[in-house]
């Protein structure tokens, strides 16, 4: 069964809404009754560190399922907040009756599975670019793990995502032009020497 098709059952147990750009659709610590899954647009989930600052967190892309997962008929919160970055159309779901749907159908738990299993990827992949130790190693880390968003981006949201000054981030692709592993034409950014950004970083610790 196809993610549409999947995503086409869900629909009949839950609510689509519609979502105007820079919409705050949850927020950190309120309580997670309700599950996301995207179906249209992108958004931008973010945390705020020890020291106050806001961290944006991975990529959404369509079908991806976000939100806390209510176990065991528990109320947990919300992590991370969530804004619209454009229109979205997203399916909301309760946390139980998904859980339901999965137990009474093995396609409905296997997207399940898939889907928070990709999400603790991502998360996981996401804590070693914010934690790496060098400003070089973050940047490197991130395009080799997110060259397409890379490279569709804005500098300023990149340089947001890993918590460091635009300017900053600036310097080291710089530097990254000069060694011709990244090219910038028309401020349009293209990886040139992939597997050079690998000099940067561990790659054998951060699970490659």
């Amino acid at each position: 069964m196809s993610l549409a098709s999947i995503t086409a059952l869900l629909e009949q147990a839950g609510t689509l809404q519609h979502y105007p750009p820079q919409t705050l659709i949850y927020m950190e610590q309120e309580p997670g009754e309700e599950l996301y899954i995207l179906l249209e647009g992108e958004v931008r989930c973010y945390r705020y560190d020890v020291k106050g600052n806001k961290v944006t967190l991975p990529f959404h892309s369509v079908y991806d399922l976000f939100g806390e997962l209510p176990l065991d008929g528990k109320l947990v919160s919300y992590q991370e907040s969530c804004e619209s970055e454009m229109v979205c159309k997203m399916l909301r779901l309760s946390s139980l009756r998904l859980c339901q749907l999965a137990s009474q159908d093995l396609e409905i738990a296997n997207f399940l599975i898939e889907r928070l299993s990709r999400r603790s990827r991502m998360l996981s992949q996401f804590s070693c670019i914010t934690t790496a130790s060098s400003l070089s190693e973050k940047a490197a880390l991130f395009i080799y793990e997110h060259e397409e968003h890379f490279c569709s981006i804005p500098i300023a949201r990149t340089a947001s995502m890993l918590n460091i000054p635009p300017e900053s981030l600036s310097r080291v692709l710089k530097k990254f032009r000069q060694q011709g592993i990244l090219s910038n034409e028309h401020g349009a950014y293209r990886v040139l020497e992939r597997e050079a950004l690998r000099e940067y970083f561990d790659f054998a610790y951060y699970g490659g």
